[in-house]
């Protein structure tokens, strides 16, 4: 409706018909980033041997909602054993890196997914501010969820400070496939 009207102003009022565009622009832009947000509330193709795929789209919008530079690096493609862990892995580093953003400021973000041996190990690592306590018991709920995710799958989670600043998250896990 919003390109309609814009068509039929351009021949009477081109001015408003300019902010008809400008409408139909940023109405776009908000379905797009909605459709985005949704998309990682439930990711659709997630399940145990699509993580790093998953992992590697989440970076990419991450950049482009937040402007910010967001990379994923793991060694090769690494496979989860249960789905279900998939799942909370995944979780996890939305809120990692939605805490990275929105208390520590980051401008930069790097998830990486490593494994050796039956152990993987997931990071995501921000600059911007410090966190502050390090102690994931005593911190806010989406601490405490992401330290339950952790257990969930019989794993570990640490939050310490970035050798430059900065927090750097750590879930280890155990990880038979690789």
């Amino acid at each position: 409706m919003t390109k309609v009207l814009a068509q039929k102003l351009s021949a009477k009022l081109p001015s408003e018909a300019a902010d008809a565009t400008e409408v139909v622009s940023l109405v776009n832009r908000a379905m797009d980033q909605t459709r985005s947000l949704a998309k990682g509330l439930h990711p659709v193709d997630l399940d145990a041997e699509s993580l790093t795929s998953v992992l590697q789209e989440l970076a990419a919008t991450t950049e482009k909602l937040f402007g910010i530079r967001c990379t994923f690096e793991c060694d090769g493609l690494i496979a989860i054993d249960d789905a279900a862990v998939a799942v909370h892995l995944y979780r996890m580093v939305q809120e990692a890196i939605n805490n990275a953003i929105k208390h520590g400021r980051a401008k930069n973000i790097k998830i990486g997914l490593t494994h050796d041996g039956n152990k993987s190990v997931l990071t995501v690592e921000s600059d911007g501010l410090d966190f502050p306590g390090m102690q994931v018991k005593s911190k806010g709920m989406g601490l405490q969820i992401m330290d339950h995710r952790a257990e969930m799958i019989g794993g570990s989670l640490a939050i310490k400070k970035a050798a430059g600043g900065g927090t750097i998250v750590t879930c280890e896990f155990a990880n038979k496939k690789g």
